[in-house]
């Protein structure tokens, strides 16, 4: 199922307790995070703190997709705005096997279903979508923060 972006605002006022106190603690401590991952107390989930360049994008390019088979993405953006794209069903070259420890595997795909998320929105990627990032619309970098949610969160 593919979602769409929300205001971070409207995001917390419908997901579960431990997400929200997993997102409140990345959000307020994010000044003090170094550069990628971090644990978040007390919780199963943790996150990936960024902050990188984005690139163009041209009609012919070929995007490297992601796709996650335990843990839902949430990217949140803190500043910047990013343009992403999303498939919940791709065709494409494989560019790696799933990686079990790391929940991974990545194709090649020249498809796009593109939207673009700005400061203080944020967007979840459910297991099983496609999805890629780092395209530039407006701004030349972003800082985001991607939490790594177990599935069990939205079912406790």
């Amino acid at each position: 199922m593919l979602n769409q972006p929300k205001s971070l605002t409207e995001f917390l006022t419908s997901c579960p307790d431990e997400l929200k106190s997993a997102i409140e603690y990345a959000v307020g401590s994010y000044v003090h995070l170094k550069d990628g991952r971090f644990d978040i107390p007390d919780s199963n989930v943790f996150g990936v703190k960024l902050n990188y360049s984005l690139k163009p994008y041209q009609l012919d390019d070929v995007l490297t997709y992601e796709n996650h088979r335990k843990l839902i993405d949430l990217h949140i953006i803190l500043e910047g705005e990013e343009m992403f794209s999303q498939l919940d069903d791709v065709q494409g070259e494989l560019l790696s096997e799933y990686n079990k420890k790391d929940d991974y595997e990545l194709i090649y795909s020249s498809q796009i279903n593109s939207f673009s998320i700005e400061s203080n929105n944020c967007i979840l990627f459910n297991v099983g979508v496609w999805h890629t990032t780092g395209i530039k619309n407006k701004c030349d970098s972003v800082k985001k923060i991607v939490l790594k949610i177990p599935l069990d969160i939205f079912t406790k």
